[in-house]
Protein backbone atom coordinates (compact mmCIF):
# COMPACT_ATOMS: atom_id res chain seq x y z
CA UNK A 1 0.00 0.00 0.00
CA UNK A 2 2.47 2.23 1.13
CA UNK A 3 4.51 1.82 -2.41
CA UNK A 4 0.84 2.89 -4.35
CA UNK A 5 1.06 5.86 -2.20
CA UNK A 6 4.41 6.47 -2.93
CA UNK A 7 4.18 6.38 -6.63
CA UNK A 8 1.20 8.04 -7.01
CA UNK A 9 2.82 11.07 -5.01
CA UNK A 10 5.77 11.28 -7.72
CA UNK A 11 3.37 11.49 -10.49
CA UNK A 12 1.23 14.05 -9.25
CA UNK A 13 4.92 15.76 -8.52
CA UNK A 14 6.22 15.10 -11.97
CA UNK A 15 3.05 16.42 -13.33
CA UNK A 16 2.83 19.60 -11.03
CA UNK A 17 6.59 20.67 -12.51
CA UNK A 18 5.91 19.84 -15.94
CA UNK A 19 2.79 21.87 -15.69
CA UNK A 20 4.93 24.81 -14.29
CA UNK A 21 7.85 24.49 -16.50
CA UNK A 22 5.37 24.78 -19.54
CA UNK A 23 3.70 27.80 -17.82
CA UNK A 24 6.50 29.50 -17.71
CA UNK A 25 7.83 29.02 -20.94
CA UNK A 26 4.73 30.15 -22.18
CA UNK A 27 5.06 33.63 -20.17
CA UNK A 28 8.50 34.22 -21.26
CA UNK A 29 7.04 33.75 -24.93
CA UNK A 30 3.77 35.48 -24.64
CA UNK A 31 4.97 38.28 -26.95
CA UNK A 32 5.22 35.59 -29.62
CA UNK A 33 1.39 34.51 -29.25
CA UNK A 34 -0.19 37.65 -28.82
CA UNK A 35 -0.95 39.86 -31.64
CA UNK A 36 0.92 41.72 -33.07
CA UNK A 37 0.27 44.93 -31.62
CA UNK A 38 0.59 48.90 -31.05
CA UNK A 39 3.66 50.41 -31.34
CA UNK A 40 5.16 47.73 -33.43
CA UNK A 41 6.17 48.06 -37.13
CA UNK A 42 4.16 45.72 -40.23
CA UNK A 43 5.56 42.51 -40.20
CA UNK A 44 6.86 41.95 -43.46
CA UNK A 45 4.45 40.02 -46.34
CA UNK A 46 3.85 39.59 -49.96
CA UNK A 47 -0.24 38.58 -50.77
CA UNK A 48 -1.90 38.45 -53.80
CA UNK A 49 -5.16 40.71 -53.94
CA UNK A 50 -8.29 39.70 -55.73
CA UNK A 51 -7.41 41.86 -58.65
CA UNK A 52 -4.61 39.57 -59.41
CA UNK A 53 -2.19 42.11 -58.39
CA UNK A 54 0.71 42.01 -55.49
CA UNK A 55 0.41 43.91 -51.63
CA UNK A 56 3.46 44.22 -49.60
CA UNK A 57 4.41 46.16 -46.64
CA UNK A 58 5.76 48.52 -47.91
CA UNK A 59 3.34 49.78 -49.92
CA UNK A 60 1.46 50.39 -46.65
CA UNK A 61 3.72 53.45 -45.85
CA UNK A 62 2.72 56.80 -46.52
CA UNK A 63 -1.12 56.16 -45.82
CA UNK A 64 -3.35 55.55 -42.86
CA UNK A 65 -4.52 51.88 -43.47
CA UNK A 66 -6.91 49.25 -41.94
CA UNK A 67 -6.73 45.76 -42.61
CA UNK A 68 -9.79 43.92 -41.55
CA UNK A 69 -8.97 39.46 -41.69
CA UNK A 70 -12.11 37.93 -42.51
CA UNK A 71 -13.68 35.07 -44.06
CA UNK A 72 -17.19 34.42 -45.88
CA UNK A 73 -18.88 31.81 -43.16
CA UNK A 74 -17.26 34.17 -40.51
CA UNK A 75 -21.42 35.71 -38.27
CA UNK A 76 -18.92 38.08 -36.56
CA UNK A 77 -17.10 39.49 -39.64
CA UNK A 78 -20.48 39.72 -41.84
CA UNK A 79 -21.78 42.05 -38.86
CA UNK A 80 -18.53 43.88 -38.90
CA UNK A 81 -18.57 44.84 -42.54
CA UNK A 82 -21.39 46.98 -42.59
CA UNK A 83 -19.28 49.24 -40.38
CA UNK A 84 -16.41 48.73 -42.73
CA UNK A 85 -18.37 50.07 -45.41
CA UNK A 86 -19.65 53.10 -43.20
CA UNK A 87 -15.71 53.90 -42.64
CA UNK A 88 -15.17 53.52 -46.38
CA UNK A 89 -17.94 56.11 -47.68
CA UNK A 90 -16.98 58.41 -44.43
CA UNK A 91 -13.35 58.82 -44.86
CA UNK A 92 -13.63 58.44 -48.98
CA UNK A 93 -11.94 61.75 -49.39
CA UNK A 94 -9.00 60.70 -47.05
CA UNK A 95 -5.69 59.08 -47.56
CA UNK A 96 -6.99 56.07 -45.07
CA UNK A 97 -7.18 53.07 -47.08
CA UNK A 98 -9.05 49.56 -46.00
CA UNK A 99 -7.89 46.48 -47.15
CA UNK A 100 -10.25 43.21 -46.51
CA UNK A 101 -7.63 40.20 -46.12
CA UNK A 102 -9.56 37.15 -46.60
CA UNK A 103 -9.12 34.00 -45.24
CA UNK A 104 -11.56 31.53 -46.90
CA UNK A 105 -9.68 28.19 -47.75
CA UNK A 106 -11.66 27.74 -51.39
CA UNK A 107 -9.46 26.80 -54.47
CA UNK A 108 -8.35 29.46 -56.82
CA UNK A 109 -10.88 31.32 -58.86
CA UNK A 110 -13.96 29.53 -56.58
CA UNK A 111 -12.30 32.17 -53.34
CA UNK A 112 -12.21 34.85 -55.86
CA UNK A 113 -15.67 34.61 -57.21
CA UNK A 114 -16.88 34.26 -53.39
CA UNK A 115 -15.26 36.96 -52.26
CA UNK A 116 -16.53 39.22 -54.97
CA UNK A 117 -19.83 38.06 -54.70
CA UNK A 118 -19.96 38.78 -50.99
CA UNK A 119 -18.11 41.92 -51.09
CA UNK A 120 -20.71 43.18 -53.84
CA UNK A 121 -23.54 41.62 -51.42
CA UNK A 122 -22.54 43.89 -48.49
CA UNK A 123 -21.79 46.90 -50.99
CA UNK A 124 -18.17 47.26 -49.94
CA UNK A 125 -15.85 49.10 -52.72
CA UNK A 126 -12.52 48.22 -50.50
CA UNK A 127 -10.03 45.49 -52.15
CA UNK A 128 -9.24 42.43 -50.42
CA UNK A 129 -6.30 40.45 -50.34
CA UNK A 130 -6.45 36.60 -50.70
CA UNK A 131 -4.30 35.41 -47.71
CA UNK A 132 -2.52 31.96 -47.92
CA UNK A 133 -2.04 31.86 -44.40
CA UNK A 134 1.07 33.87 -44.29
CA UNK A 135 -0.10 37.16 -43.62
CA UNK A 136 -2.41 36.28 -40.76
CA UNK A 137 0.57 34.11 -39.58
CA UNK A 138 2.85 37.35 -39.74
CA UNK A 139 0.48 39.59 -37.94
CA UNK A 140 -0.32 36.74 -35.21
CA UNK A 141 -3.72 36.44 -35.81
CA UNK A 142 -5.86 33.49 -34.31
CA UNK A 143 -9.46 35.16 -34.56
CA UNK A 144 -11.16 36.83 -36.63
CA UNK A 145 -12.76 39.40 -37.37
CA UNK A 146 -8.97 41.27 -36.65
CA UNK A 147 -8.73 44.83 -37.36
CA UNK A 148 -5.04 46.53 -37.32
CA UNK A 149 -4.82 50.08 -38.13
CA UNK A 150 -1.35 51.21 -39.24
CA UNK A 151 -0.23 55.08 -39.19
CA UNK A 152 1.58 56.38 -41.95
CA UNK A 153 5.07 55.45 -41.02
CA UNK A 154 4.31 51.76 -41.21
CA UNK A 155 3.49 51.40 -37.47
CA UNK A 156 0.76 49.65 -35.78
CA UNK A 157 -1.31 51.81 -33.44
CA UNK A 158 -4.60 50.13 -33.13
CA UNK A 159 -5.62 46.50 -32.84
CA UNK A 160 -8.95 45.15 -32.60
CA UNK A 161 -9.96 41.19 -31.93
CA UNK A 162 -13.08 40.51 -32.32
CA UNK A 163 -16.24 43.00 -32.90
CA UNK A 164 -15.52 46.87 -32.32
CA UNK A 165 -17.82 49.64 -32.84
CA UNK A 166 -17.40 52.02 -35.59
CA UNK A 167 -17.43 55.17 -33.12
CA UNK A 168 -13.99 53.66 -32.06
CA UNK A 169 -12.49 53.28 -35.30
CA UNK A 170 -13.38 56.26 -36.67
CA UNK A 171 -12.22 58.08 -33.25
CA UNK A 172 -8.86 56.16 -33.84
CA UNK A 173 -8.89 56.71 -37.38
CA UNK A 174 -9.54 60.42 -36.84
CA UNK A 175 -6.33 60.37 -34.63
CA UNK A 176 -4.34 58.55 -37.17
CA UNK A 177 -5.53 61.12 -40.13
CA UNK A 178 -4.60 63.94 -37.67
CA UNK A 179 -0.92 63.14 -37.00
Amino acid sequence: MKIELVMGLALVGLVGFSGALSLGVGIDNWELAAPVGPSEPVPEFQVRMADGSWLRNTDLEGQVTMLTFWATWCGACSMQMSTYASLEERFADTDLRIIGVNRDDLPPGQRERAVADYARGKEIGFPHALDDGRMASAFRVTAIPHVVLIDRAGQIRFVHVGQVREKVLAREIDTLLDD
